[in-house]
């Protein structure tokens, strides 16, 4: 692989790592300026905040870098895909509004106008790039092979837009949540395939770190909605700051396995000429 290209592959993966120390940054300050016993509910909660430009910000540029980053196998960058299309979902609609302490409150009234006019800007760009992806795969035979990707993507795109148009209010308050489960549970599936494909080349090392990536993951998603029902206070802070921390641990685990490679296919082929 062309030295540039996996640069470009480090880049990427090293900024997600890097926007998520952002996110993580604005949390800490806006949490030190409102007082030291005061947490919001989840972290999501801190779009009410003065953390809210932080907030939506990174998730967006996280999801733009799950898009582009080229997953293998196919099914690998089908999950990063619709991942990535579900994070600005996350950062866009946020979690109803709860009465709780803040350094300064933000203006939640404006909330419903802000989904309106924001949801309908990434319904557009998704269309948008569905159109440009749908019309690279009928000019390309190469591309045929990725129709299952391309009709999951699809039918994300136009359940979420029928739900948007006819169903507003379970769209604001639910589509949250959905986005962000399914987002999480996307990276479990993604961290499953890397343990999978590293025990194909023989890297023991990291099979186990991915897999261990997975497994925590699937589990903090399962106990958190578990506490959730139960009514325990700061269930869901403590389960996204879990599930937060496993997608730095797997991106940084990804960046350090394939340094030198850049994609896993490239690694593939270099365990192939024993240079892996």
């Amino acid at each position: 692989m062309d030295a540039r290209a996996v640069k470009t592959y480090r880049y990427l993966r090293s900024s997600m790592v890097l926007l998520v120390v952002a996110l993580a940054a604005s949390v800490v300050v806006e949490w030190w300026q409102a007082g030291h016993d005061c947490f919001q509910t989840s972290i999501s909660a801190y779009y009410y905040t003065p953390a809210q430009a932080v907030f939506v910000g990174t998730l967006i540029a996280i999801g733009v870098c799950m898009v582009v980053l080229k997953g293998k196998p196919e099914s690998e960058d089908t999950l990063l895909n619709i991942a990535g299309m579900l994070a600005p979902l996350v950062a866009l609609v946020p979690t109803p509004y709860e009465e709780n302490c803040f350094s300064v409150r933000l203006d939640d009234t404006e909330m419903r106008a802000n989904v309106a006019n924001n949801v309908s800007a990434l319904i557009v760009v998704g269309a948008a790039g569905f159109a440009v992806t749908l019309w690279l795969w009928l000019r390309s035979a190469r591309e045929r092979r990725h129709l299952v990707g391309l009709l999951v993507s699809g039918a994300v795109l136009v359940v979420g837009t029928i739900v948007f148009c006819a169903a507003r209010e379970f769209f604001l308050e639910r589509a949250h949540y959905i986005a962000a489960v399914g987002m999480f549970a996307m990276i479990v599936w993604v961290a499953f395939l890397n343990a999978r494909g590293s025990a194909e080349v023989g890297r023991q090392g990291y099979r186990k770190v991915y897999l261990s990536v997975s497994v925590l993951m699937a589990v903090s998603i399962v106990v958190g909605v578990l506490l959730g029902l139960a009514g325990v206070a700061h269930a869901v802070l403590i389960t996204e700051i879990l599930l937060i921390a496993l997608f730095v641990a797997f991106w940084v685990t990804q960046t350090r396995d394939l340094w030198h490679f850049g994609d896993r296919a490239e690694l593939e082929r270099a365990a192939e000429r024993g240079e892996a």
